[in-house]
C-alpha cells in the first residue's frame, strides 16, 4: 500500500510540475493548488518547488519514487539540501545517493545527502556554514495551556556541548533518585541552568566529539571534519574547536592518522 502510494505521489508531482511549468505568475498557481488541495498558499508553494525540483533536478530520486521505493517525505530530504546547489551539482548528488535511499529512514536520508553535497560543493559548504552562524538566534514562542517553547539556533558543536551536559545532569538527578521523567528532567536542567544553575550541582564539564584527519588538522588539507551526532564540519570550523584552550586532543588510529578532539 505504501509503494502504491508513493507511486501516486510521483503521478502528482509529475502534474504539478507541468501544471506550474505552463503558467507565468507563480502567485496563481500557487492559489489555484491551494485552492484544490485545500492546502495554505505556503504549503502549495513548498508542494510546487518539491515537484519541481524532483522532476528538473533530481531525476533519480523521482524515478526511486515512482517505483514506490521511497515516499514522497523521503524525497524531500534529498530535495531540501541541494537547493543551494545549482542544477549540475545537484543532479550530482542525485546520481551520488541514487540506490542508497531503499530501506532508509528519512533522518538517515538527509545525514547521507548533506554529505554529498559537502562532497560536491566544498567551497560552498564552507561559506554556507560561516553565513548561518552569523545567523544564530534565540526565540520564544508562545503557546497554549500556559506553556512556552525557547529555541536556540547554534553552532552544532556548541548545541551538542550544551545539551550533553543539560543531559549528564538530569541523568545524575535520575541516578540519585529523582521521580521525575527524563524529559521533564531535561527541561527542568535546562531553566536551571539558564537562570541560576542547578541547586547544589557542582559545574559539570560535558564533551563532544570532533573527528579530523591530520592532515587537515596541521592546514596541509581541507578535508571536512566530522561531529559525532550531527555531521560533517567545514575544516577551518573543526580547526577553530581543535584550537580552542578548552578542547583535548585524543589519537586514534584508523586506516589513516586522524584526531579526535573533545570539546567541552
Amino acid at each position: 500500500m505504501e509503494r502504491e502510494i508513493a507511486r501516486l505521489q510521483a503521478l502528482q508531482v509529475g502534474a504539478l510540475a507541468e501544471y506550474s511549468a505552463a503558467r507565468d505568475d507563480a502567485a496563481d498557481v500557487a492559489s489555484e493548488v491551494a485552492l484544490a488541495l485545500a492546502i495554505s498558499e505556503n504549503a502549495a508553494r513548498i508542494k510546487i518547488g518539491l515537484a519541481r525540483d524532483l522532476v528538473s533536478r533530481l531525476p533519480e530520486t523521482l524515478g526511486a519514487l515512482s517505483r514506490g521505493e521511497i515516499d514522497l517525505y523521503k524525497a524531500s530530504k534529498v530535495s531540501e539540501p541541494t537547493a543551494v546547489l545549482s542544477d549540475s551539482r545537484a543532479r550530482e548528488v542525485d546520481a551520488l545517493v541514487s540506490g542508497r535511499l531503499v530501506g532508509r529512514d528519512p533522518s538517515w536520508i538527509r545525514r547521507m545527502v548533506n554529505r554529498a553535497v559537502y562532497k560536491v560543493d566544498p567551497e560552498g559548504a564552507v561559506a554556507r556554514a560561516e553565513a548561518r552562524r552569523r545567523e544564530r538566534r534565540v526565540e520564544l514562542r508562545h503557546g497554549d495551556d500556559a506553556m512556552a517553547t525557547l529555541t536556540a539556533e547554534l553552532p552544532a558543536e556548541v548545541a551538542s556541548a550544551a545539551y550533553a551536559r543539560i543531559d549528564r545532569c538530569a541523568r545524575a538527578l535520575r541516578n540519585a533518585g529523582d521521580g521525575r521523567t527524563m524529559d521533564q528532567l531535561r527541561a527542568d536542567v535546562f531553566a536551571d541552568l539558564l537562570l541560576s544553575g542547578p541547586s547544589g550541582e557542582a559545574s559539570v564539564r560535558a564533551e563532544v566529539f570532533v573527528h579530523i584527519d591530520v592532515a587537515t588538522l596541521a592546514g596541509l588539507s581541507d578535508n571536512p571534519a566530522e561531529l559525532a551526532g550531527h555531521g560533517p564540519l567545514p575544516a577551518s570550523i573543526a580547526r577553530a574547536i581543535a584550537f580552542d584552550p578548552n578542547s583535548t586532543w585524543r589519537r586514534i588510529i584508523r586506516h589513516c592518522h586522524d584526531f579526535r578532539v573533545s570539546h567541552g
